[in-house]
């Protein structure tokens, strides 16, 4: 898939996002607390497998509370507060999205989490981030494809340098499963106009392009038929439950969430979109990493696993 030249975050993904979880905010009475928000699910969590795609990534980056942790597009901050929460750790989030820090800010105070949490609204390709072995690990969790090829690597650069020696990334992204079996047409125009993915490389090319900014040690997990369930599910959940999110969110927000919600799980269905987690360290070795991978091979989800995760999400 090319790239075009711009970052793309379209609204129908992201405008109804914020309004959302504020709705659900206000239909709470009392003090909000962080278990509150674990039943937030979809609202706070924008990602596949929510908070145990959180704990995930807790386990293969061995995060500890002696650790410093990037979030890289930190959107609402649902990840960040979740994984300090549960780990003691401090996060800088980053996003290029004003008013998601905004609200990210807000709900981190809102919980008295300040001391633990920040967000930078910033464009982490340019001179505005420019922080040098300042990280023991950095994760981002379906981003990337939302940021051009030249731009990405740019970024890539800029990570690498951001990480102390002993430091370590997680990744979730999309790639496209077969370089000989490009997207079609329609694809490319869900992919750009309703995902907002601008560029989705191959897995080859997606290493080389870590590799030459200075990564080693990086690692390809097949993600694809997870998410395939997942996002079937997810799709099938909401239109299931249709009426209770009109009457949370309005009519006009519904339906850019199910516009977005079938896009999604119908690209997958077409079976050219590839999801992967991607691992790898400054180091040619890292202890920890060795350890967070050796602890996720022990993990298994098969279909009544994904399905239950998504009933808790929706």
């Amino acid at each position: 898939m090319g790239d075009t030249a711009e970052s793309l975050t379209p609204d129908i993904m992201y405008g109804w996002r914020v309004n959302a979880l504020k709705n659900w905010i206000k239909e709470k009475d009392g003090i909000l607390k962080m278990e509150d928000f674990q039943r937030a699910g979809h609202l706070d969590q924008f990602h596949y497998l929510g908070l145990e795609c959180n704990d995930d990534i807790i386990d293969i980056l061995h995060i500890n509370a002696k650790k410093k942790v990037l979030d890289v597009g930190s959107g609402i901050g649902g990840p960040a507060r979740y994984i300090s929460w549960k780990t003691g750790c401090k996060i800088l989030g980053l996003d290029i999205q004003e008013s998601l820090v905004q609200a990210s800010t807000e709900i981190s105070n809102l919980l008295n989490m300040a001391n633990h949490l920040s967000f930078r609204a910033c464009d982490a390709t340019t001179d505005s981030f420019a922080d040098t072995a300042t990280y023991d690990a950095f994760y981002s969790i379906l981003v990337f494809l939302h940021i051009p090829q030249n731009p990405r690597k740019i970024l890539f650069g800029k990570l690498f340098t951001s990480l102390k020696e002993s430091g370590s990334f997680c990744i979730e992204d999309y790639c496209l499963k077969d370089p000989s079996k490009p997207f079609t047409k329609a694809e490319m125009e869900a992919l750009t106009e309703i995902v907002g993915a601008v560029y989705v490389p191959c897995q080859d090319d997606y290493k080389n392009q870590l590799e030459q900014a200075g990564f080693q040690n990086v690692q390809f997990e097949d993600l694809t038929e997870t998410w395939s369930q997942w996002t079937i599910g997810r799709r099938n959940r909401f239109l299931e439950k249709k009426d209770e999110h009109v009457a949370l969110h309005g009519e006009q927000v519904y339906r850019s969430m199910e516009t977005f919600y079938n896009t999604v799980a119908d690209l997958f269905i077409g079976g050219r979109l590839a999801g992967a987690r991607i691992t790898g360290s400054r180091g040619k070795v890292n202890a920890d990493l060795e350890a967070g991978r050796n602890l996720i091979k022990t993990k298994k989800r098969g279909a009544e696993e994904i399905m239950a995760n998504v009933i808790r999400q929706i």
